[in-house]
């Protein structure tokens, strides 16, 4: 140990009843000499304890230890040269498996309560100085915030300068932090890189969240508070079936992994336009919400995106990503390399135990390909098309407030005038139902619906969808030769890529095309479900 000596310096003495050095005094610069190397000051007997070089420790206590054989010139000349060590500038990063702005968000955070102020720094480059910059993310689906991005110097670490950037790993693209900074400041830079990591894991932006990823790969926020789920039903069985393969391990996480049940699922909901399949992505985002998964829609328009979709999801697990209308990603049968790199993303979206349920919905089947339906690939496949009995009471329910429906409507001969309907169209007859009651009391308000206004209205709709089915189908042309499918097949795809695109939603697209490409390609496209007809409209082009 060591005591201290009136000219301010101090004796070191035995430990521990061992000698370890001769006892020799050390003066005053030559103690404010080992204080610089890690901020010692000889007024404090609890110095200050950080982790710095391997080759030096220090401790809390004012004692110096020195190496046995070290003599006192030795000591100073290895101090001046590690202080000059410490003093030269070093570069530390450090990659994060985090999307840039939820990087930069949560490194921002921390900056501010480790270190306080910041100052920007010009980056200079060939063409001139960048000016340092800001660049404003979203945060919620009302809220940005600025981060900076590119240098800054940190106020509380002399001659350190941060820079945020993007990387690019096998997680697609991820947030990078460097620092040029004295080596003197090592563990402070460390500690710092620590606390981001933290930061993200315990307060990332996007973890936990509804987002949407859109067709460049960005993330967008969504709001699904305003959405209402009571009003979307479905048959018994698939509510069945959609409970246990989708909302069941959104809900019941743990319960599957003690049950040892894979927690990675895949499964896809098919069928026609109007049964509810994108609301069954609205109601899984208020489950994620409300369960703490990620929820990420998918609005990539190749493979490349859809690959960048996966990786994200597998950055933010738990998390269920909702493909709508897959059978736009899936290639032709025939190109065997696109077929297999997209089989190929289904296959790495991870192990058993990797919290990841996939999603997807089309409403043509024929496309997908049978690689992708096996049972080692997709665990659910669900067929969601009209309502049963019970739904089409549920969904009439849900739509029409209790006080006005008599107590003693009917059901089942509700059900027999709606067997099988779709719930756009069961919505459809349950208001018109209500304009036939304001009819039938002159105007008033104060009624109720009653069996008779319900199945009027269903015999009034039920006409009309049939009138449309008859003539949206039309009468079918002479299938051509064999021998000139290919011819047709060709002229199909030039009409496709002359067809102007005047009008689309989410349930109806209207194509103007040639007249001559008309008949043979309408029908061609017909039966090989490059469209359903049933939601086309093909307006000849008048030349």
């Amino acid at each position: 140990m060591a005591r201290s000596t009136r000219n301010g310096g101090a004796v070191l003495e035995p430990t521990n009843g061992t000698e370890v050095a001769p006892s020799f005094q050390l003066n005053t610069d030559q103690l404010e000499l080992l204080a610089k190397l890690n901020g010692l000051t000889n007024n404090s007997n609890k110095g200050t304890l950080l982790t710095a070089d391997r080759d030096i420790k220090y401790h809390k206590s004012s004692v110096i230890l020195i190496p046995e054989g070290m003599s006192m010139e030795q000591l100073e000349v290895a101090a001046r040269k590690k202080a000059q060590e410490l003093n030269k500038i070093h570069e530390f990063s450090r990659v994060f498996d985090y999307r840039p702005d939820d990087g930069a968000h949560a490194a921002t955070q921390v900056i501010h309560r480790m270190f306080g102020m910041t100052v920007g720094v010009e980056t200079k480059t060939m063409f001139g100085d960048i000016p340092p910059r800001f660049r404003t993310i979203k945060v919620s689906h009302n809220r940005t915030v600025e981060v900076p991005w590119g240098k800054l110097e940190l106020a509380a670490l002399p001659g350190a300068v941060v820079q945020f950037g993007a990387g690019h790993n096998k997680s697609g693209p991820i947030f990078v932090i460097s620092v040029e900074s004295p080596k003197k400041h090592a563990d402070k830079i460390e500690a710092f890189f620590d606390a981001v990591s933290d930061e993200l894991r315990l307060n990332s932006i996007y973890r936990g969240k509804p987002l949407e990823v859109e067709a460049d790969g960005e993330l967008k926020f969504l709001d699904v508070s305003t959405f209402n789920p009571t009003q979307i039903v479905f048959s018994s069985e698939v509510r069945r079936h959609l409970s246990a393969g989708v909302f069941g391990l959104i809900r019941y996480t743990d319960a599957s992994r003690r049950a040892n049940l894979s927690t990675k699922r895949a499964v896809l909901a098919y069928g026609p336009y109007g049964t509810g399949k994108t609301s069954l992505g609205m109601i899984a985002a208020q489950e994620c919400v409300e369960n703490g998964w990620t929820y990420l829609k998918v609005n990539a328009q190749n493979v490349d995106a859809l690959r960048q979709a996966f990786q994200t999801a597998a950055l933010y697990g738990p998390a269920v990503l909702f493909i709508e209308d897959i059978d736009r990603y899936t290639p032709k049968s025939t190109d065997v390399d696109a077929m297999s790199e997209l089989l190929d993303i289904f296959d790495g979206i991870g192990t058993k135990n990797s919290k990841l349920s996939v999603v997807m919905t089309t409403n043509h089947i024929e496309p997908v390909p049978p690689g992708m339906l096996c049972p080692g690939r997709l665990d659910y496949v669900i067929e969601v098309s009209g309502l049963d009995r019970v739904g089409t009471e549920d969904l009439i329910r849900a739509v029409v407030p209790e006080s006005m429906l008599e107590d003693d409507i009917d059901f089942d001969a509700v059900y027999a005038e709606m067997q099988d309907w779709q719930p756009a169209w069961i919505k459809g007859a349950a208001s018109r139902a209500t304009e036939l009651a304001i009819a039938r009391n002159a105007g008033g308000l104060v009624f109720q619906l009653s069996t008779i206004d319900l199945v009027d209205s269903a015999k009034s709709y039920a006409n009309q969808l049939a009138l449309m089915n008859a003539a949206l189908e039309g009468t079918p042309v002479n299938k051509l030769d064999d021998t000139l499918g290919d011819l047709v097949a060709g002229a199909v795809h030039t009409a496709i890529a002359d067809a102007k695109i005047v009008d689309t939603d989410d349930e109806y697209e209207r194509f103007l095309i040639k007249p001559e490409k008309v008949e043979a390609g309408t029908d061609f496209m017909l039966e090989q479900g490059y469209i359903d007809l049933r939601n086309v409209e093909i307006l000849i082009l008048d030349e």
